[in-house]
């Protein structure tokens, strides 16, 4: 019986050795950070999550822009082109897995345009922000400074002030996704309907346009706010000849002659007919 339970005791061990019962099956793992943004010159640590149980080989895909120690750190090579990817690779057991990393100018400043900034509840508003210098990323993250109920902004900077959003003023802020210490500003406020749409500025199409001598065109204004009153006054400083300029902004003019390249200027004024302190000018040029 001795004998014959060692047989089987053997054979059991053969068994399980030729299924391979002491390897150890390869791990998944991923490369973290997965993203990241680097400028030229600069080192990031990357790690295999979870640690593989072998050794980690590590590697940079574009050899040209980056390099990586045997312990998983990139430097970013000086002359790697603006806005290029560099991808770390990690190799164990058979697995591999990788990362990517943008290479970017340090972004200097960032500057905030506004839609408008009067806004009264109910109202939304678009935000366009630019980063600089070029080779910036130019992505950024939309918060507001000091958030408050029923106004919020999306990933995109549109902004949305809920009805029921209290009165008072407020930041928006547009911070370098590269580099989230650099950020632009624009303040805005939310107040009454009524002071949301009283007139503010009034804005025509150009400093100067050119119309020929003996043509009718209708001149062109807009006051801001869009949905304050567009109703405005056009006036000239001189009086040319051969010009009439209506009030409503209809410009007609007649061929008195000259010389083709005899050119005539002239100076045209619109002002917002509620605020006549609110204006615009522009120059006519008769050819």
């Amino acid at each position: 019986m001795g004998k014959g339970f060692r047989s089987l005791l053997l054979a059991a061990l053969a068994a399980l050795a030729a299924c391979g019962g002491d390897s150890v099956p390869p791990v998944e793992f991923s490369v973290e950070p997965g993203t990241a943004f680097a400028v030229r010159g600069e080192t990031l640590a990357f790690a295999a999550v979870p640690t593989p149980a072998g050794a980690v080989a590590w590697g940079v895909a574009e050899g040209d822009r980056g390099s990586i120690s045997a312990d998983g750190v990139l430097t970013v090579a000086p002359t790697a082109p603006l806005r290029s990817t560099v991808t770390v690779t990690a190799e164990s057991g058979g697995v591999r897995s990788s990362a990517t990393v943008t290479v970017v100018a340090v972004p200097s400043a960032v500057s905030v345009e506004a839609s408008e900034t009067l806004l009264a509840p109910g109202d939304s508003a678009a935000f366009r922000a630019t980063v600089s210098p070029g080779g910036s990323l130019p992505d950024v993250v939309w918060s507001i400074a000091e958030p408050r109920p029923g106004v919020s902004i999306s990933g995109i900077g549109f902004l949305t002030v809920a009805p029921t959003a209290a009165l008072g003023s407020l930041t928006v802020r547009a911070a370098s996704l590269s580099h989230p210490d650099v950020y632009g500003e624009v303040n805005l406020a939310v107040v009454t309907l009524e002071e949301a749409s009283a007139p503010r500025g009034v804005v025509v199409p150009g400093p100067a346009m050119s119309i020929s001598s003996g043509e009718s065109v209708r001149l062109e204004a807009r006051v801001v706010p869009e949905r304050a009153p567009q109703d405005v006054t056009w006036t000239m400083e001189d009086d040319p000849e051969g010009v009439i300029l209506h009030g409503d902004g209809l410009l007609e003019t007649t061929d008195i002659g000259g010389a083709p390249t005899d050119v005539r200027s002239f100076v045209v004024r619109v002002e917002v007919a509620s605020r006549p302190d609110l204006c615009a000018e522009m120059t006519i040029n008769l050819v």
